[in-house]
């Protein structure tokens, strides 16, 4: 399963990887939080620790705008009884918030149940 979601994760980070492609998460707004390879549209403060553009969405037809990165695993330090998980770090440009996601909950599948993004 690691070694699947590593793939997963490389491939969505790669350059190989379409501008317009995207992974998403089903939010508890009735809504999607959408992580796309395009670069973020901060106004630069965020942009080094979080490089690619995210939004997440309401059903009212909210947008909240964000940034977000996947920080690497490869030089995790390994803990006895712990197991890394990869994780996805968002941040609302407007109110600083940040969260953290496992990555393994994003999918193209949950964007395709979703019409309005």
């Amino acid at each position: 399963m690691i070694k699947t979601l590593l793939v997963t994760l490389a491939l969505f980070t790669t350059s190989a990887f379409a501008d317009t492609s995207k992974v998403c998460l089903a939010n508890q707004a009735g809504g999607l939080m959408v992580l796309t390879h395009e670069t973020c549209k901060s106004d630069g403060l965020h942009t080094k620790l979080f490089p690619y553009h995210a939004y997440a969405t309401e059903s009212n037809g909210t947008i909240h705008t964000g940034c977000y990165d996947i920080p690497s695993i490869a030089d995790a330090q390994k803990q006895p009884g712990t197991r890394i998980i990869p994780v996805v770090n968002f941040i609302d440009t407007v109110d600083g918030q940040i969260i953290t996601l496992h990555a393994e909950w994003f999918s193209q599948e949950a964007c395709e149940l979703h019409t309005e993004i």
